[in-house]
């Protein structure tokens, strides 16, 4: 009866593991984003509304011309607080550059939002998607999720997960997509 369970065990263990390989994401690291000699798939950037914190309304296409990281995140998301850290550093290191970082808060209350903004001392600037049709329109399954988007409204690279951005590689990209 044991060696019927293990194998049973061992069978399910090889097919999890085998649909996790043929189900992995393609190209959807940082690594691939910022490795030069892949042939990323430019896709047309879809336009999205959002506002910010003193109630601004703006759209995503107010911001072509720029280089753009989109940044989905909840108040509600642990590694969305530790990629807070990071991005406190990092948000600096962007002046200059032809760089526009939108952290778009996803069907927050105004209120948790501010709260979480003085909690965490956040001093950039963060947008508020409060219908979250923002993250239907680019199939946000995991938070945090980034999205980079070159100067024609184009996607050029997804980022699944928290990322330290103060790795060199993204400030290398941002910048080589800034220069084209």
């Amino acid at each position: 009866m044991k060696k019927k369970i293990i194998s049973i065990i061992v069978l399910l263990l090889i097919g999890a593991i085998y649909f996790l390989y043929i189900n992995r994401p393609e190209s959807s690291s940082l690594n691939a984003a910022t490795d030069t000699t892949s042939q990323i798939k430019r896709i047309a950037a879809k336009d999205f509304s959002f506002q910010d914190i003193t109630n601004s309304n703006y759209n995503l296409s107010d911001f072509k011309g720029k280089v753009i990281v989109v940044n989905f995140r909840t108040t509600s998301c642990s590694a969305c607080d530790t990629e807070v850290d990071f991005l406190k550093r990092f948000m600096p290191s962007l002046d200059g550059l032809n760089v526009e970082f939108l952290p778009v808060f996803l069907d927050d209350n105004k209120s948790v939002i501010e709260r979480y903004l003085q909690r965490r001392d956040i001093k950039f600037p963060i947008y508020w998607d409060n219908y979250g049709l923002s993250a239907l329109k680019y199939g946000i399954f995991a938070l945090p999720t980034s999205f980079i988007i070159n100067k024609d409204f184009q996607v050029v690279g997804k980022i699944p997960g928290a990322i330290d951005w103060n790795n060199p590689e993204v400030y290398d990209l941002l910048q080589r997509l800034a220069n084209e």
